[in-house]
Formats: C-alpha cells, structure tokens, sequence
C-alpha cells in the first residue's frame, strides 16, 4: 500500500468510516475519540500524566476505554506502575483489579491509593496465576512495559472467553510488531485494533473475525 493510500485509509477509520461492526463504530466515535465530556477523574489523571511524563491524551482514551467495557476484573502488569497502567486501574474502582510492577513511583502510588481499590504486587511472581485461579478467567489485561508480556498475555488467551479484552502497549516496537500480528492472525482472537502504538484484543465469537487499523495521537 502506497504512502497516500495507507493515509487516507487512515483517516477513514479514524473517523469511523469503513467500520462495519456497529459496535466497533461505536468504540471508536463516542468512546475512543470522545472529548467533550470531562470525568470527574481528569484533572487527576492529568497531573498524573505530568507528574511521570506520560501522556494525558492517552490516559484519558484508556481510562474511557475501559471505563466503556466494564470488565468484570482487570490485571495489569507494567514495570513501573505507568500513568496509562494507573488509568486503567482507576476506571471501574468496583471491580477486582491486581497491578504486578516491579516498582511505583511515589505519584503513581498515591493516585492508586486514593483513586482505586486496586491490589498491587512487587514483583511480579505468580500473581497471574494466583489471580486466574481466582478468577477463572481474564476479564481486562492491560499490558506495559515489561519483559513478560508474550507469557502474561498467552495465559490470558488461554483463560479468555467472549467478554476478555487485551490493551497491549509498544506494538510498534522491532521487538512486539512480528508477535503483535501474529496475535492478530490468530484464530483465538476475534476483533483486533490496532492503534500504531498500542492494540487491542476481543474474543467474543458472535462478532466475525476483523482487524482494524486506526492512527491516534
């Protein structure tokens, strides 16, 4: 695909043109790109964001993301307890949520304790397992920075059913892209987007297997 081409391809999906699932176009419209709405979380998240040099744009998406699923648990695994990872922890405060890092920085620890109810693991061990046998299954996995995101997310695959969602971060990187569209061709996977810098992952069957690609800031 030329250069022109991918772009306009680009822009299309961006806008929701070209989605034919009603609702992935819905995710995509009023979820993922939604900005007037202010949540009663924003002005946290944001100096959050600024406070460890994230992105507030980003956190803000994820944060609406998964506010919009609903999952029935979440685990996160991310190195350093990042503002996106915290973000995603502080969107269903009444659900069961495990964040394994190795370390948290005194800004993300305090936005967790006051903002969620979220139980948090150093390191990381068998806190997966330990949550799966829980749980029985993932409902929400969001995966960051870290060096065991090929197993975290085949245990989740191996524990998913039709209402498991996988965020998954530095997709574009040398060393994901090869795994990340693998993970897209395969038959366990449902629904795929693919957001230049992150993805996600759906499994629910009643949807015919598609892959979408979109470009966000």
């Amino acid at each position: 695909m030329s250069f022109a081409k991918e772009w306009i391809y680009r822009l299309r999906h961006n806008r929701g043109f070209g989605v034919q699932s009603p609702a992935a176009f819905y995710l995509v419209t009023h979820v993922l790109r939604e900005s007037r709405h202010q949540y009663y979380l924003y002005p946290q998240i944001n100096s959050l964001a600024h406070a460890t040099e994230g992105s507030s744009a980003h956190c803000r998406r994820l944060f609406r993301l998964v506010n919009a699923i609903a999952p029935r648990n979440i685990f996160i695994i991310d190195k350093e307890s990042s503002a996106a990872a915290c973000s995603v922890a502080s969107a269903c405060k009444r659900v069961p949520c495990t964040m394994a890092s190795e370390a948290q920085p005194e800004a993300a620890r305090e936005f967790l304790g006051a903002h969620t109810h979220c139980h948090t693991q150093t390191p990381l061990g068998q806190e997966l397992k330990s949550f799966i046998e829980r749980h029985k299954s993932i409902g929400l996995m969001y995966v960051g920075t870290t060096p065991h995101y090929a197993d975290a997310v085949r245990q989740a695959i191996e524990h998913s059913d039709r209402h498991t969602v996988i965020i998954i971060e530095g997709i574009n990187s040398r060393e994901r892209r090869k795994w990340w569209n693998e993970l897209v061709a395969s038959p366990r996977t449902v629904v795929t987007m693919d957001f230049h810098r992150w993805g996600a992952l759906f499994f629910d069957n009643e949807y015919k297997k598609q892959h979408y690609t979109f470009w966000f800031k």
